[in-house]
């Protein structure tokens, strides 16, 4: 058996804004160095045979906040990073439906569309993160590992993983610094936990029920 926890990265000035991030390379504010440090004393108990993030600044620096208390390095992967929102990147939800009426409502409806002309589908996502998190199962067979990624990314990671339709539509997102539990047992996959984490009412940037971007 395989254990995978997906921690989101901790919150950036644009979480803050509700601003679309996507690939833009967004820091952590001191608010997420805060939060990443409170998700690595929360995961003091756990023991990681290895730590996997996306290369983006917000969720590799989580992640080293992580390694430092563990004496692990962090392995980047490319394949773990945010859906690409291309000419979305940095705008308002509403800034965004004015460019692309209707955006909202092809999301809650479950149905996939491309973020700007020159971005990703989540589909697209949805196969990269099947096959590096296939990868790491492969390179890890027995062990616990830690993904350091984004809201939308694990969304549509553990929707692929059970096979649950909507391309994320029916989770919620993770708040900053949460994160959520995979078990990969006999060839199939279960959820264990979902969106564990220091609960505060302020902590929750871009929930599914709400018009903030996810991505």
């Amino acid at each position: 058996m395989t254990r995978l926890i997906v921690l989101r990265h901790g919150e950036t000035l644009w979480n803050r804004d509700r601003r679309m991030q996507g690939q833009a390379d967004v820091e952590l504010n001191a608010r997420g160095i805060s939060q990443a440090r409170a998700a690595a004393a929360a995961l003091a108990g756990e023991h990681f045979d290895a730590i996997y993030s996306s290369p983006l600044k917000r969720a590799s620096v989580t992640a080293r906040v992580v390694a430092e208390s563990k004496g692990l390095p962090v392995r980047l992967d490319e394949r773990l990073g945010e859906i690409h929102v291309g000419s979305w990147s940095g705008r308002t939800a509403a800034e965004i439906h004015l460019e692309f009426p209707g955006q909202q409502e092809l999301y809650f409806a479950g149905r996939d569309y491309r973020r700007s002309s020159t971005g990703e589908t989540a589909a697209e996502v949805g196969d990269r993160a099947e096959a590096v998190v296939g990868d790491i199962v492969a390179a890890h067979p027995e062990g616990t590992v830690l993904l350091v990624s984004h809201g939308y990314f694990t969304q549509l990671l553990v929707s692929r993983l059970l096979g649950i339709e909507g391309f994320g539509n029916r989770l919620g997102t993770l708040r900053n610094a949460h994160w959520c539990e995979l078990r990969h047992d006999h060839g199939r996959w279960y959820l264990v936990t979902y969106n564990i984490g220091q609960d505060r009412p302020d902590d929750v940037i871009g929930t599914a029920d709400s018009p903030a971007p996810r991505e």
